[in-house]
């Protein structure tokens, strides 16, 4: 269980550099368009949205906006194994505990939905799907509210221990 807590917790900063900080992950999109921000990271988006980001970072930008789906397949791996690190550390109350492992694993599932419905659409662009680019609006929707949940009970968790003077 420890060896898998490590490759988690190395894995997540590993992906997230490659993601932020080389060639085949916004640095390089951004070679094809300076003000390019991922449709993922929003709350919501139009298809309108999606389609234009597909169209001002070119066929090239778009080989590379696929790399970047298949290295967020294992960014979102990583997100839970350092989630469910954080919560076992953090909750106690096993009916909480359950809780939170779900609101995490839900954003694993949803962020990786996401992956694929995008990967899909990026594989037939020009053709377009809205009902796919639908759901995947959707999954990223809901990817984030899986995360804020989570993050709202490890803040409380956190608000306990600090009001309770307990440590944890």
């Amino acid at each position: 269980m420890q060896l898998i807590r490590y490759i988690g917790a190395v894995g997540f900063f590993i992906t997230l550099f490659i993601m932020y900080g080389t060639k085949y992950g916004l640095p390089g999109i951004k070679q094809y368009d300076k003000k390019f921000k991922p449709v993922d990271m929003k709350f919501f988006y139009k298809k309108s949205l999606l389609y234009e980001t597909f169209e001002k970072i070119g066929e090239d930008g778009r080989k590379v906006y696929f790399g970047y789906f298949i290295i967020d397949f294992f960014l979102a791996s990583f997100t839970l194994i350092v989630m469910v690190i954080i919560t076992d550390l953090l909750m106690h109350d096993p009916d909480i505990h359950y809780a939170v492992y779900l609101a995490a694993g839900l954003k694993a599932l949803f962020d990786i939905l996401e992956n694929c419905i995008c990967l899909y659409l990026l594989h037939i662009y020009p053709a377009k799907n809205n009902i796919a680019v639908f759901f995947a609006s959707c999954s990223t929707m809901l990817k984030f509210i899986m995360f804020y949940l989570w993050l709202l009970a490890v803040v409380a968790a956190l608000l306990y221990f600090y009001l309770a003077g307990l440590r944890y």
